[in-house]
């Protein structure tokens, strides 16, 4: 990559341009792979699978790089202020009234200085991006090596038989335990490059990854508990819970704030469900051993979301204060979400306890 300003813009536009010019040659690609497969009946997989790769790398490496474009180049449109410079030194020319002439002359002068001050904030965005710019690959390549490894896990438990499978489940849960550590360091890099003014670029890619996460954390506790509920493995009942270190390290960046706040809200839902499950409905005596196990577990669970939420609000207003209006409002609006939430599953434990 280049090493100075001006030669990292020039790459830019010009990696963009060659994008463009491979994109038609990805399309080329692809209208062949679907001819292919109609030539070879009964083995279509085998185009499948190269054309799946080929289309997932693209994605990876392009809104990779579309994201740093964004980032570098400023989208300012300099013709247009030079332009209302150009008719101002007109219409001095042509009007003979002193007085007006010193009018536009002030606004020229006025429209130039705040000219100069967005150029020079833009070129200290521009070299701040240029500092930073290894940190945010790295960023970006360890969160596109999440989302790749989230589709495989994803097939992995999309593939495991009808008959009950200990040994691949625990392997399953191994691994997002491992990974989970992996997303950690993500927040952990996405809370420096905030801190290094990068917030717009990091946002998007850790929103998605933060969903992804949780849907298939969501996926994985639901398939345990329908198929494997014997099966007491380390996630069982902290479903969505990130390590502690991250939490009070990331939770005031606005964005990792709230994708914290939607992690505890995923997590009373989860709670919410196991309190209207048929265990907890049945009348039968022979079901009050399952029903007060299930009552404990899920005062457990409660327990250790309470200590979440007091750290949410415990950083409450260093996150609001670094928030922008937009990412405020969005945060109050959740938080008051999930006061009711909180009060609503309290309320549901109690009413079932009774």
């Amino acid at each position: 990559m280049p090493s100075n300003l001006d030669a990292e813009i020039a790459w830019g536009k010009a990696t963009r341009k060659e994008i463009e010019k491979r994109q038609v040659h990805l399309k080329s690609i692809s209208d062949l792979g679907e001819n292919l497969k109609t030539v070879l009946k009964g083995n279509e997989s085998l185009v499948e699978d190269k054309l799946s790769l080929l289309n997932s790398n693209w994605i990876a490496v392009t809104s990779r790089a579309e994201e740093w474009f964004n980032l570098l180049l400023s989208e300012d449109d300099e013709s247009t202020v030079e332009e209302l410079l150009q008719r101002g030194d007109t219409l001095q020319k042509r009007i003979t009234d002193e007085r007006k002439r010193e009018e536009i002359k002030t606004k020229q002068q006025l429209l130039q200085t705040k000219h100069n001050a967005l150029k020079d904030l833009r070129s200290q965005r521009r070299k701040k991006a240029l500092e930073i710019s290894h940190q945010w690959y790295q960023y970006k390549r360890q969160a596109d090596d999440l989302m790749t490894w989230l589709d495989d896990i994803e097939k992995k438990l999309a593939s495991l038989p009808d008959h009950k499978d200990e040994q691949k489940l625990k392997e399953i849960d191994g691994e997002l335990e491992k990974k989970k550590e992996d997303l950690n360091a993500v927040h952990r890099q996405a809370e420096r490059l905030s801190k290094d003014g990068a917030a717009k670029a990091v946002e998007p890619t850790l929103i998605q990854l933060s969903k992804r996460w949780r849907d298939f954390e969501s996926k994985f506790a639901q398939f345990r508990r329908l198929n494997y509920a014997q099966i007491q493995t380390v996630h069982e009942d902290t479903t969505f819970v990130m390590t502690e270190t991250m939490t009070v390290e990331t939770t005031h960046v606005p964005s990792t704030y709230l994708a914290e706040i939607l992690h505890i809200l995923q997590a009373l839902s989860e709670v919410e469900e196991r309190l209207n499950s048929p265990v907890l409905q049945a009348k039968d005596c022979e079901d009050l051993f399952k029903q007060e196990e299930c009552l404990k577990s899920i005062k457990d669970s409660l327990g250790r979301l309470l200590g979440r939420i007091d750290i949410i609000h415990s950083k409450k207003i260093p996150a609001l204060q670094s928030a922008t209006p937009r990412e405020a409002a969005n945060i109050q609006d959740k938080l008051t979400q999930l006061n009711f939430q909180w009060e609503k599953v309290n309320k549901m434990y109690r009413d079932r306890q009774a």
